[in-house]
């Protein structure tokens, strides 16, 4: 098995010589064509990939890959879950990420609230280089809310109590809790009523698909990849079959915050959608074109 990071440093700027502490605009087309790689190569060389998108190294996803605010971090969580799900390998699933966790406030001092060692060292060293409130100091900033490890190692999220639940309120945890864990915690998501009143919370979410990837597990765990609409910078599609070809499946994802109309490229012939507790919404499917909110996903079974 395989632990692949070009997907974790897409947005590195390779040129530099601590491309960690680098950032840069990237593409969707560039996204899917290093999953879509790798997908295929396990499969020619007999391999195996590692499906992840966080670790005790790494920022959250819902803040590195998506828009993390209020308006989107649910929906994108749910996304990012339905890609994850949906993909050949082992799947991991890192603390958090199962309730859309994401990195803490861009306003946390970061001689105080930041912990890990490289993040700190790069912190001094660009402080005792520049003056206060110059571009550099800011753009620092920028880097830690986006990229520092930290932000994966705040402490699990389980109620709206103090200190999350994770430990007694009189205790003091070694960081600080994430500033929003009244709203994003375990409790909240797992005692709504999201399975009859057809919302999922991200959590109630992640059961559904893995449970659903578990039973069609010949297709989503060990079956073929295929890029569909390679060239589309808001649409992430693809095609996932048994290795007999007799249960295809089609994954659509809208990447974007805004809006987008989505046509089926032709010869792929939808036969069934799947039931909406596996769509990240309810966009308006119609028999050749999907219109997809910001975050939108959605499965269908082919013919």
């Amino acid at each position: 098995m395989i632990f692949t990071f070009d997907h974790m440093e897409i947005e590195d700027v390779k040129t530099r010589g601590e491309s960690k502490w680098s950032l840069r605009e990237w593409k969707l087309t560039e996204l899917k064509g290093i999953i879509a790689s790798w997908q295929r190569r396990m499969k020619d060389w007999d391999g195996w990939n590692a499906i992840f998108l966080e670790c005790h190294d790494q920022a959250r996803s819902v803040s590195r890959y998506t828009n993390d605010s209020d308006e989107y971090r649910e929906q994108a969580a749910k996304m990012l879950a339905l890609m994850q799900t949906t993909l050949g390998g082992t799947l991991y699933l890192y603390q958090g990420q199962e309730i859309g966790m994401r990195n803490f406030p861009a306003d946390w001092d970061p001689e105080i609230e930041y912990k890990d060692i490289e993040t700190l060292n790069f912190w001094n060293r660009i402080k005792d280089s520049y003056a206060d409130g110059s571009e550099e100091i800011r753009e620092a900033r920028i880097l830690l809310q986006k990229k520092a490890r930290d932000h994966a190692r705040t402490p699990m999220q389980w109620d709206d109590t103090p200190n999350a639940g994770f430990t007694t309120p009189e205790a003091k945890p070694w960081m600080r809790i994430n500033d929003d864990y009244r709203n994003v915690n375990v409790e909240a998501q797992t005692s709504i009523k999201g399975l009859t009143e057809n919302v999922l919370s991200v959590w109630q979410y992640w059961q559904q698909a893995l449970r659903h990837r578990k039973l069609h597990k010949d297709v989503f765990i060990y079956g073929d990849f295929e890029l569909v609409d390679c060239d589309n910078e808001a649409v992430f599609a693809y095609m996932r079959s048994d290795t007999d070809k007799r249960n295809k499946w089609l994954v659509a994802m809208n990447w974007t915050t805004d809006e987008v109309e989505w046509t089926i490229p032709t010869g792929i012939h939808v036969d069934s959608w799947a039931s909406s507790s596996l769509l990240t919404s309810n966009p308006e499917i119609k028999e050749s074109t999907i219109r997809l909110q910001p975050f939108d996903g959605v499965l269908g079974r082919c013919k």
